[in-house]
């Protein structure tokens, strides 16, 4: 008896010929399934204009502080840069369509642990509440101030 591809036989065991018993089996690709590429997650034309928009807005929040004359550290800018980039890196082709453990887990480690982590030391939030009219900033605060942030565990 073989295992078939729609997924919900995966208890269903192969009898090799191997006289080992019952070997439970993952479906293959090919039939039912689709491939793993990205799956769950936007395709490539959402996700380039998003970061794109991002990084832009970023840019003109940076430029704005710089020309009301104050300052930006150039290690935040590189820290959001390096954050784009692995972002990129993790989500879009070739490594955005991998289909192997190592490159899936890679892509993981990439987006889980090194870009929020260049993100956080980029403080798009401080940038935004230095940069935004007092509109915007009260905005912001109020959301940040809101119970729903004192609950979040970020503190």
């Amino acid at each position: 008896m073989m295992a078939t591809d729609d997924g919900a036989n995966l208890s269903r065991a192969t009898h090799g010929s191997d006289g080992m018993g019952d070997i439970p089996t993952m479906p293959q690709h090919g039939g039912g399934m689709p491939a793993h590429s990205m799956t769950g997650m936007a395709p490539v034309w959402v996700l380039v204009p998003v970061m794109l928009l991002v990084t832009v807005s970023y840019g003109f929040a940076v430029m704005r502080l710089l020309r009301r004359g104050d300052d930006w550290p150039v290690a935040r800018m590189v820290a959001f840069a390096a954050g784009v980039l692995t972002l990129s890196l993790a989500l879009l082709p070739p490594l955005g369509d991998a289909m192997g453990f190592t490159d899936r887990i890679l892509q993981h480690l990439l987006m889980a642990m090194l870009a929020p982590l260049a993100f956080a030391m980029s403080a798009p939030i401080t940038l935004a509440l230095r940069a935004l009219p007092r509109a915007g900033r009260r905005r912001i605060l109020h959301v940040l101030h809101s119970r729903v942030a004192h609950v979040w565990p970020c503190r």
